[in-house]
């Protein structure tokens, strides 16, 4: 393994525990939402959603959505550029207003419901709703937005998106993405309706990013010499992946992940809760390109390179993985996802997920922290 670099910028998702409380100052409305939508330097896309309201688990939560996805408290809007214009949908409405330029634009901005893109006779803004179009000038997307001491504040520096946030005690902010090339939509949501919430669940995802303790574990399945590092936890509708009709809280189906790591091996660790473990619910485990599927009832066999075990309970189980170092790339940040799937006779199949997977990898992360 390389020596770990410690927390690099990488794209999503930290447990914030160097992040002050939010205090908001007296009769302000702070934002409960950041939507922001960025080009990448290979010229795709990003969408991504962070709820700025710390969860219990001192964690930001933060979500991913394919394509160029904004959200601003009412409505999801989706843009899509074609060979002859583009065409953006309201996701709640169902509604889709197309517009011909003639050929491919290039997507330049979306806010306060227009679309900036550039063509051969210059910059033109579309209305979302109008559907009409003129010439006009960029916008000047809100970066900052007042709170208690400096406020929020999204800053892109050398290709590293970052978030500021009030009582921040670190003065580097938060990393949400490397490799980004320009802001092209910014929203600070200060509320969202219930039906734009049930579209928001469906589009964006959960990404998580993952430390891996510099500590040496036993891979027998006993949780108890595990360090007392607070776990992701996957319990949220926005982590499912699929089968939602099919999933009734996290007491139907949820789980929660650790990490350690030393010279030698990787190891993740957990618990799974499950009200009916049937013969095909499966927990799997994927760092980079290798896996390994643990069944919640019968013995898990786990194929090499791994050691694995899951110990089963009534209502789900504990398990554990091990992988050595050696099996996957020389890096400290590695592709890294959990995936638990429910599939309960005559239901749905449920999948909770850690993060999604694209081109067969994982899109979440796993972060080798120092040694210390």
């Amino acid at each position: 393994m390389t020596p770990p670099r410690g927390r690099a910028a990488v794209l999503l998702l930290a447990a914030l525990a160097a992040c002050g409380p939010l205090v908001p100052s007296r009769g302000a409305v702070l934002p409960s939402e950041l939507s922001v939508l960025a080009e990448q330097r290979d010229g795709t896309p990003l969408s991504l959603l962070l709820g700025l309201r710390r969860n219990s688990r001192d964690q930001l939560d933060v979500r991913v959505a394919e394509g160029a996805q904004v959200y601003d408290g009412r409505r999801v809007w989706s843009v899509e550029v074609g060979d002859a214009g583009f065409s953006v949908a309201d996701r709640v409405s169902g509604e889709r207003v197309r517009f011909d330029a003639g050929a491919a634009p290039r997507l330049l901005a979306v806010y306060q419901r227009s679309v900036w893109f550039d063509t051969a006779v210059g910059v033109r803004v579309c209305g979302m709703k109008a559907g009409r179009c003129g010439p006009g000038t960029l916008p000047g997307l809100p970066l900052t937005y007042p709170g208690p001491g400096k406020g929020f504040h999204l800053a892109l520096e050398n290709g590293t998106l970052r978030l500021f946030l009030p009582q921040e005690v670190s003065t580097l902010g938060v990393p949400l993405a490397t490799g980004i090339a320009r802001l092209l939509g910014v929203y600070w949501v200060r509320g969202g309706t219930g039906e734009a919430d049930t579209v928001v669940h469906r589009t964006f995802r959960g990404r998580a990013r993952v430390h891996a303790l510099a500590r040496s574990v036993a891979p027998d399945g006993d949780l108890a010499d595990w360090p007392g590092a607070a776990p992701l936890v996957v319990d949220a509708p926005w982590q499912l992946q699929s089968g939602a009709d099919g999933w009734d809280g996290p007491r139907d189906g949820s789980f929660s992940v650790a990490a350690t790591w030393t010279a030698d091996r990787l190891c993740v660790a957990g618990r799974v809760r499950d009200d009916a473990p049937g013969p095909d619910d499966t927990l799997t485990v994927r760092v980079d390109d290798v896996a390994v599927a643990l069944p919640l009832l019968g013995e898990a066999s786990a194929p090499a390179p791994w050691t694995a075990v899951l110990r089963p309970t009534w209502r789900g189980g504990s398990y554990e993985a091990c992988l050595p170092t050696s099996a996957a790339r020389a890096s400290d940040e590695l592709p890294f996802a959990v995936v638990f799937t429910d599939a309960d006779p005559g239901e749905a199949t449920t999948v909770l997920a850690s993060a999604p997977e694209r081109d067969g990898l994982p899109l979440g992360e796993l972060l080798l922290d120092a040694p210390e």
